[in-house]
């Protein structure tokens, strides 16, 4: 089973701010080793499956963004339109992400099979986006995160994992 549910407070006032708030659940398998979702080093014959896997993907990071199996995820956000006033960067919104994972199972796996310690704290993630509609053809994003691994991971493992994204979409 699984849970998704979001709050979005966006009032109606200059540079149009928005503070998000979401908590994702997704259950898990206590003696799923390998991987959440695979069929190899998955489930233990001869018990019953109990984990999600899921259809589709929701924002659940840049840097570590599992997939929505055997885990929380609890995450808060802001973001804005800082130019809107100036023509060329009016479409132009920077924001800012923090997220939080915790197994659902300590024992089972997650989609990152490096966090084999059976410890719930899978660790926290800081994103930073720009998202940037140029023209109604025309769109760019940037977008950077860094995760800090937690309990879950072996100590030889700890070290932050920064990743960074950058499109650019011509439409037509």
């Amino acid at each position: 089973m699984a849970v998704d549910a979001q709050l979005i407070y966006a009032p109606k006032v200059a540079t149009t701010p928005k503070v998000t708030l979401e908590y994702i659940f997704a259950s898990g398998d206590g003696d799923r080793l390998g991987s959440p979702s695979s069929t190899v080093s998955g489930n233990a014959m001869g018990t019953r499956d109990r984990g999600f896997n899921a259809f589709g993907s929701r924002d659940t990071g840049i840097a570590l963004s599992p997939r929505i199996s055997n885990i929380h995820v609890y995450s808060a956000g802001v973001s804005f339109f800082p130019f809107e006033s100036v023509t060329l960067l009016e479409k132009m919104e920077l924001g800012t992400k923090m997220f939080f994972y915790q197994k659902a199972k300590s024992a089972g796996a997650i989609s990152d099979a490096s966090a084999t310690n059976d410890a719930p704290w899978v660790g926290f993630e800081w994103d930073l986006y720009c998202n940037w509609r140029i023209t109604s053809d025309l769109a760019y994003t940037c977008r950077w995160g860094a995760f800090v691994p937690g309990s879950a991971y072996d100590g030889g493992d700890k070290t932050c994992r920064q990743f960074l994204y950058t499109g650019l979409v011509f439409s037509f």
